[in-house]
């Protein structure tokens, strides 16, 4: 009976996950039809790239702020409460691989943008050579492999065994810091 409600769980799951697709693409493509005069007359500028580039940082900034919340409430046992320990567990994942797939779209938009010139070397070797927020940017290549490195020993907690909960933990006491650092340079810092 239980793994049949899990698979029903699943596939209820799979099922919202198409129709919010469905209805975002619907309300995606109306929404472009509308403001497509006003979009392509703000992307014929040099720095709508620059623009373009941060918007997937900030969203998976966000993304994983949101999956260490829900990681922390599975941890501290608030999730018993609300929103349910499976529930949890779920945003918690859900979370941290949307925010690795913006993270993802984050660098390849910088790799495309004409205005910062920004090669692969100066987007994977933290360096203080970044023309832009140096130190935020760092911070940002560190914890981009941070993150991979997280979100795989989660993946697979069951070939690493007990290791990847010593890894998730060390991982966030390190982690903390570079993203309050990170968040407070960037948003400190004057934008072009």
């Amino acid at each position: 009976m239980r793994k049949l409600l899990c698979y029903f769980f699943i596939w209820r799951i799979l099922l919202a996950r198409i129709i919010d697709v469905v209805v975002g693409l619907v309300v995606g493509v109306f929404a472009l039809m509308w403001v497509s005069p006003i979009i392509a007359r703000s992307l014929a500028t040099v720095q709508s790239g620059w623009y373009i580039s941060r918007s997937p940082g900030i969203i998976a900034y966000l993304l994983s702020w949101l999956a260490t919340v829900a990681g922390l409430m599975i941890t501290g046992r608030q999730a018993q409460q609300w929103p349910g320990i499976i529930q949890a567990n779920d945003i918690n994942r859900q979370a941290s691989l949307a925010s690795l797939v913006m993270m993802g779209i984050h660098v390849v938009a910088l790799m495309t943008d004409t205005y910062m010139h920004y090669t692969w070397f100066t987007l994977f070797v933290p360096s203080l050579q970044s023309p832009y927020a140096p130190i935020a940017v760092a911070l940002g290549q560190i914890a981009l492999p941070i993150a991979i490195v997280i979100i795989a020993t989660a993946e697979w907690r069951q070939i690493v065994g007990k290791a990847w909960r010593w890894i998730h933990v060390g991982a966030f006491l390190s982690i903390l810091p570079v993203r309050y650092m990170e968040f407070l340079v960037a948003a400190t810092h004057k934008c072009h």
